[in-house]
């Protein structure tokens, strides 16, 4: 697929899960969360996709969200990889080495499996669910200082 088809499908499915696109990113807002999806390109022909989430009561940089370094802990969709005759996943996606079909689906999976039900599940699940889906909330949430700390507070409310 060339570079224009891999941004209008991602523009596709992220319409199809809600979001809206504000300047350079895909925005979704609830009373916990602004989820935000940015991409981040190389030299090459390829993107990763951040997938964001701020936490409105402790994120400053609200609602004023521009690129992944103003959001409080992210993660990348994961993509098929291709090398020679290996398979395998990465977050760093080679769009010229797949079709439309092949990928589609790799968005419901990351939208159903993990991007809603964090963002559904709120600020009191935060911790758990970032235990369930990435491992230890302390090595994710290290670059914002006192989010882990505000996030225990929520979960015992």
């Amino acid at each position: 697929m060339e570079k224009n088809e891999f941004k209008s499908l991602c523009k596709k499915m992220f319409y199809k899960y809600g979001l809206v696109k504000i300047k350079n990113g895909y925005f979704l807002e609830n009373e916990d969360y602004v989820l935000s999806i940015f991409f981040q390109s190389s030299y090459a022909a390829t993107y990763y996709v951040n997938v964001c989430f701020s936490v409105k009561g402790y994120n400053k940089n609200l609602p004023n969200l521009e690129e992944v370094w103003d959001t409080d802990f992210s993660h990348r969709i994961i993509f098929p990889f291709i090398d020679g005759d290996n398979r395998s996943i990465s977050v760093l996606f080679e769009y010229e080495k797949f079709t439309i079909d092949e990928i589609e689906p790799y968005f419901d999976v990351a939208f159903n499996e993990w991007i809603l039900p964090i963002f559904r599940e709120g600020k009191k699940n935060a911790l758990k669910n970032i235990r369930k889906f990435f491992g230890p909330p302390e090595n994710i949430l290290y670059v914002r200082k006192g989010l882990y700390e505000y996030l225990l507070k929520e979960a015992a409310m």
